[in-house]
């Protein structure tokens, strides 16, 4: 392989390394009260070793039992202030440092661990990989290196941050001979007390929280077929022998929507090819052992100078393991495409009631088919969840003379059974009267807005659950002489009030 070519392949690779990490990042967004203890001063016990013979860690953290049932978070107020350090364009330094909390000496508590946490990633001579030094030669210099420490969960009283290393080496006297790698790490800390978070401190009390992740990565690594030679995605993790479990000191980072556990070097069980590679545990799969809010959130005290009320957010549930159909079925004149996706988990009878939502209109497409203008019929239907809740949603995009867009959703709980629209909100709020509201301010100008209109409007909405708001879609109306389309719009939570809305109730 010529060197442009090799250069040209490490820097894609580079390239997916990052991308694959911002995707887990996107992808990566309740129940009983805590004991009520104060947090214990605990120190580690002498006695007490792990199974690696070195001190137990004994939690600072008062001890929660369940049931508990964590479907959403609860937002902290703006923090953090990223500083860039350039020490030139091929050495970049992005640090990290938060603001915002009332007491300074714990706001620079934890500012000093961010950065010792960071610079000790900076200053690491080689990562450890297995056989590193066969890539890299010891006197091989560093030609790029980005440094960069971002913040990725800031919920609930406490963040997750995530700390970077990118380098690119000159392994050979021309410098021509080049080669990547990437490593991590993670810091998890409480604003209260600036103590940092270990995994076992994000679950209850009374659970084997190991059993059931170890199960988790164990089915994870069956569906990437991760003891083959190539993952199920290119870049994905392979074993060096068989999976025996997770270590009590398992990296970890928390984001929006999932704990993302993180393998490199110091898991050698897992060969990852010089690169960190991370598995991202749903919190859906983890709501019922999951203590985040119950150990670390304390609604009677406020520990930020922004006091305004804080905003509650529904957990999505991202899947990888998607079932679907994509098909054209071909009438006289006009093909008619569909697509629908739905987890593979569904309950059977939601699994019916989507394959029925989803079916085509036969009736509509050949009406449209008998006329002689422009043809075509696009339908996409999907299902997912949200919190406790259930969404299927249509959109259909066809042409009958004019183009038409229309939305459609249907929202349930768990066990198959509809969401009615007033369900979710409280006994004795006017819901009714903010909907009709915002609906009329979201008619396009140039519609009528009589009361009979509205009311016709108000009867034809369809609504979904999103993280931060509800989304409402009207039947299809006329904009113009070429185009119809619904009258859609949303209604945050922090609008309604999360006082005033069920799906946040104890």
């Amino acid at each position: 392989m010529s060197e442009s070519k090799k250069n040209h392949r490490i820097c894609n690779i580079k390239h997916l390394s990052i991308s694959l990490w911002m995707i887990a990042l996107l992808l990566l967004t309740v129940g009983c009260d805590s004991t009520g203890e104060d947090p214990v001063e605990a120190s580690p016990d002498p006695s007490a070793v792990n199974e690696e013979g070195t001190d137990a860690y004994v939690s600072p953290f008062g001890e929660v039992t369940g049931p508990v049932h964590t479907t959403y978070l609860i937002a902290n107020p703006p923090i953090d202030v990223s500083t860039e350090k350039s020490e030139s364009p091929e050495f970049r330094d992005y640090a990290l440092s938060i603001k915002g909390l009332k007491d300074k000496s714990t706001e620079e508590a934890i500012n000093q661990k961010i950065m010792d946490h960071h610079m000790s990633l900076k200053d690491m001579d080689m990562p450890p990989y297995r056989g590193i030094r066969r890539l890299i030669p010891e006197g091989s210099a560093i030609q790029n290196q980005d440094v960069s420490t971002q913040l990725t969960f800031s919920y609930n009283d406490i963040i997750s941050v995530m700390s970077s290393v990118s380098r690119i080496y000159s392994t050979d006297a021309s410098g021509l001979k080049t080669e990547y790698i990437d490593y991590r790490g993670s810091l998890t800390l409480d604003l209260h007390t600036g103590e940092e978070i270990h995994l076992s401190d994000l679950f209850i009390s009374d659970t084997d929280y190991m059993n059931t992740l170890n199960t988790l990565v164990s089915d994870y690594l069956s569906h990437q077929q991760a003891t083959e030679e190539y993952g199920r995605e290119f870049g994905f993790i392979t074993l060096t022998g068989p999976f025996t479990g997770l270590k009590e000191d398992q990296k970890f980072n928390l984001t929006e929507n999932a704990l993302m556990l993180i393998f490199d070097y110091a898991t050698p069980e897992f060969d990852t090819r010089y690169y960190p590679v991370t598995i991202n545990i749903p919190y859906k799969d983890l709501e019922d052992i999951l203590a985040i809010k119950e150990r670390f959130y304390n609604e009677d005290s406020s520990i930020f100078e922004n006091e305004t009320p804080r905003e509650h957010i529904l957990i999505s549930n991202f899947q990888d393991q998607i079932e679907g159909e994509n098909s054209i079925t071909a009438f006289d004149s006009i093909d008619a495409q569909k697509e629908m996706r739905y987890p593979v988990n569904l309950i059977s009878s939601l699994k019916k009631k989507f394959i029925d939502f989803s079916e085509l209109n036969i009736g509509e497409i050949k009406d449209i088919a008998e006329g002689e203008h422009q043809q075509f019929y696009y339908q996409e239907s999907t299902a997912y969840s949200i919190g406790d809740y259930i969404i299927f949603s249509k959109m259909k995009n066809y042409h009958d003379g004019q183009f038409n867009f229309t939305q459609e959703y249907t929202t349930f709980r768990e066990d198959g059974t509809i969401v009615p629209l007033e369900s979710l909100f409280q006994p004795g709020y006017d819901y009714e009267e903010l909907i009709r509201k915002v609906l009329i301010g979201a008619i396009p100008r140039g519609v009528e807005r009589s009361d009979e209109f509205v009311d016709q409007l108000m009867k034809s909405l369809t609504f979904r659950l999103n993280r931060t708001e509800i989304y409402f879609a009207s039947e299809s109306i006329e904009i113009n002489q070429d185009e119809r389309t619904p009258v859609s719009f949303a209604i945050p939570y922090k609008i309604i009030g999360t006082e005033n809305l069920t799906i946040f109730g104890e």
